[in-house]
């Protein structure tokens, strides 16, 4: 049997059975208790043993599965419950138990008999116990006699002799002391002085109650002297009085007769089970009301919505859903039309003006420029329901919205499964939509983290969800969402001195790095005036990227743009030569920045990119998870753990140049950001051969021991923090 630190440990069903039961020691029953109400499974295990004890024609094992080494067999169900089934026996014991009702409540019914019986006295009906009597014949027949409190559990009759404690059978007594043979010697002593003192005490009460007499035997015959009394000082003699001994009177002999047999009392009634009373489901509450329908279809249909105003002044590219080349929107046809995707390129600007007077534009930017979770800003425009300017999908980025209707209008706009309806109530209210997607840390099944933050820049806008409707959100005020938040948050001032919420937001960006501003500005500015053929957006991209002769600030700003542009279109197969290109350090190393934003808005081409990462990179299966897992980042618990950290100093030396550029992108991105100010750490190169790579390599070996030495764990936050 487990000792009771090793039950502490297990939660099992055996040691759950007994928890029900109420057998265990108070200590165990209380961790017992904690580990139940911290195991959702478990509690959901011992309402259904409660339910199917009580289950009202569940039927029993049928006897064809009786047999040797099953769960039926009785013997098997006997060697569990007293914890001696063996190993190999009670994985599948178990398992059939938790998949089958009838078998749950077999075991869980056998052990609460088992209680019963062990733990409470036996009481044997007097009509049962008279009926049992009248059986045997002689002077054991004793049918009136009154029956006692019965035996207790693991007790016995101190003359009957029991078996040894020592025989083979005492396994079988179920966990019930062993009784002993005969008394100790003390007991016996103890006894006997109790009786005999018992006597002395009789014979003296008798003695002192029995009147006062001389007795004198003469001739045979018992003579009572009996004392006389006289007033006078004279000496008489007693009287003398004979008594004939009396001869006791002769009985006939009669014939020995037959006891008498008491009547058969008729069995009392068997009162059926009270069975217990149905439980009573609590009243559910209505479900709220919905304020906008769930999952609104867009409307069907091609036409156009309204135009771009300024071409020249950003790049905007669209693409029908049937069309594969991605063509940008410049020259005499400006329309944009419904059920396009419409990308404005990172760093960029552009403006909408719509048909039915709403204004949307969608606003970019460059790592470069700004330090903002922000690059590219994608949409599809659809037919407006009727009372609405615009309804529109955001994919990802920044949006601003506004309208020229003095009397105001509504926008729709939808985010995942989320339908948002805008209220601006007139042509002074502005308000900007910012959309974050990345992926989750760690996790490969998991849908990316999406986030909305809904900012009023002026005026005042009303706002309804599906269950909620804020009427009035003001000037700097602030809602927010998250797919994996609370729901709808706000509205609320970002904390800060007045006006931090309006910077943030601002369209007019004060760079904070203006050496490293410049070379972006003017690799946007060349890439605006050489794409003058709406046709070649994937042709000047790649250019870009092929212009790497000479490594100048200038040349690196737009190898760094045309590989954000990638992503922002979702080319994933540059993306993933660039990762294998052992020539192009820099680009290499920003197409793991581009392909975490491609993975994040881009989800459902995961599998198309592990595809591709086996094809082009030369990775097998394992190789490819493995990738894909170390892109989506470190979580903070992965920044806790020793072992993930010398996974990724391992994967430095990995044969695979994807996989050596990834780990030094993760120790450098996420575990430890201070690194890029050390330079023995930051000129690791991952397609330097083996013995240049090799002393930076020990670099960070030793560095990783700083790394691994404990820290406050803090829980990494899912939600964006809204800004500042």
């Amino acid at each position: 049997m487990a000792s009771p630190e090793e039950r502490h440990l297990r939660l099992t069903l055996r040691t759950l059975l007994a928890y029900l039961d109420d057998t265990l020691a108070p200590a165990e029953a209380k961790q017992i208790g904690q580990k139940l109400a911290q195991n959702p499974g478990a509690q959901q295990l011992a309402e259904r043993i409660k339910k199917v004890t009580h289950r009202r024609g569940l039927a029993t094992p049928p006897p064809t599965t009786f047999g040797k080494n099953t769960t039926s067999d009785p013997n098997v169900v006997a060697c569990y419950l007293s914890d001696t089934l063996p190993p190999n026996l009670l994985a599948d014991f178990e398992s059939t138990c938790l998949e089958s009702d009838m078998h749950l409540a077999e075991v869980a019914a056998c052990h609460q008999i088992l209680t019963l019986v062990l733990c409470e006295q036996l009481r044997i009906p007097p009509t049962s116990y008279r009926r049992m009597y009248a059986l045997v014949k002689g002077r054991e027949s004793v049918p009136n006699r009154e029956p006692g409190q019965g035996i207790p559990v693991g007790g016995a009759y101190p003359d009957v002799p029991v078996a040894d404690p020592d025989e083979s059978d005492g396994a079988y007594l179920l966990g019930l002391p062993v009784l002993t043979s005969s008394l100790s010697l003390g007991r016996k002593i103890v006894r006997w002085s109790i009786v005999g003192l018992a006597l002395v005490g009789f014979a003296f009460a008798v003695w002192n109650v029995w009147p006062k007499q001389v007795t004198q035997i003469a001739d045979n015959h018992a003579v009572a002297v009996l004392p006389t009394r006289s007033t006078k000082a004279t000496t008489t003699k007693p009287t003398v009085t004979t008594i004939e001994p009396k001869k006791p009177p002769v009985e006939p002999v009669k014939p020995p007769t037959e006891p008498v047999k008491p009547p058969v009392e008729p069995m009392p009634p068997v009162k059926p089970p009270v069975e217990p009373m149905p439980p009573v489901e609590p009243v559910k509450p209505a479900p709220p009301v919905e304020l906008v329908p769930d999952r609104v279809p867009v409307k069907a249909g091609e036409v156009p919505i309204g135009v771009l105003e300024s071409p020249e002044l950003g790049v905007t590219v669209t693409r029908a859903p049937d069309v594969t080349p991605w063509n940008r929107i410049i020259g005499k046809d400006l329309q944009v039309r419904t059920g396009s995707r419409v990308v404005c390129l990172p760093g960029y600007k552009s403006k909408f003006k719509l048909d039915n007077g709403g204004i949307v534009e969608l606003w970019g930017n460059l790592p470069d420029l700004l330090p903002l979770p922000v690059c590219e800003t994608s949409v599809t425009f659809h037919v407006p329901y009727d009372g609405y300017a615009a309804d529109l999908t955001i994919h990802t980025g920044r949006v601003y919205v506004s309208t020229t209707q003095p009397n105001g209008t509504k926008m729709r706009l939808r985010v995942l499964n989320e339908i948002w309806d805008l209220t601006l109530p007139d042509a002074k209210t502005e308000v900007v939509v910012e959309v974050v997607r990345r992926l989750v840390p760690g996790r490969l099944a998991e849908t990316p983290e999406t986030s909305i933050a809904l900012h009023v820049m002026k005026g005042v806008a009303g706002l309804k969800v599906r269950y909620k409707d804020v009427p009035r959100i003001e000037s700097g005020e602030t809602v927010f969402w998250s797919n994996k938040g609370k729901g709808l948050e706000g509205p609320i001032r970002p904390q800060g001195p007045v006006g931090r919420g309006e910077s943030y937001f601002s369209r007019v960006a004060v760079y904070p790095n203006e050496a490293q501003a410049k070379p972006a500005l003017e690799a946007l500015d060349e890439f605006n005036k050489r794409l003058v053929d709406k046709t070649r957006v994937r042709a000047m991209l790649a250019e870009g990227i092929r212009e790497q002769l000479e490594l100048t600030p200038r040349t690196l700003a737009e190898g760094r743009f045309s590989v954000l542009g990638y992503a922002a279109i979702g080319e994933f197969e540059t993306l993933v030569d660039l990762l294998g290109d052992s020539t192009r350090h820099s680009l290499r190393q920003t197409s793991v920045s581009a392909l975490r934003i491609a993975l994040a808005v881009y989800n459902e081409k995961d599998d198309d990119f592990r595809i591709l990462a086996m094809r082009k990179l030369g990775l097998n299966g394992e190789q490819a998870d493995e990738l894909t897992r170390l892109l989506r980042g470190a979580s903070a618990e992965d920044r806790q753990t020793p072992e993930f950290i010398d996974g990724l100093i391992a994967g430095l030396s990995s044969p695979s140049l994807a996989l050596r550029e990834v780990s030094f992108a993760v120790l450098v991105l996420d575990i430890d950001p201070a690194a890029q100010k050390i330079q023995r750490l930051m000129q690791y190169n991952a397609a330097a051969p083996a013995d240049i790579r090799e002393p930076f390599v020990r670099a960070w070996t030793t560095r990783a021991v700083e790394l691994k030495k404990p820290k406050e764990v803090v829980k990494e936050s899912r939600e964006v923090p809204l800004p500042k």
